[in-house]
């Protein structure tokens, strides 16, 4: 299992982002609704992806124990 791990959207005069935060390491993966990949990166401890376009997203953590998968809406 993922032990610890988040994603919460931020929307500020900067556009929208994600914050994320993971105990260890894994691979963040974003799609749009369409299936598309948006965001694709190694990911360790916390950080932001920025999202410039409103819509609905699935994003995927997945570490060498766990997948988890959020649906985050930007709006």
């Amino acid at each position: 299992t993922i032990s610890f791990c988040f994603i919460v959207p931020s929307f500020s005069s900067n556009g929208q982002s994600l914050n994320y935060s993971i105990s260890g390491m894994g691979k963040m993966t974003v799609f749009g609704i369409d299936g598309s990949v948006t965001y694709q990166s190694r990911i360790h401890g916390t950080g932001t992806v920025n999202l410039m376009v409103k819509g609905t997203y699935i994003v995927r953590i997945e570490t060498d124990s766990a997948v988890k998968r959020q649906k985050v809406v930007m709006m």
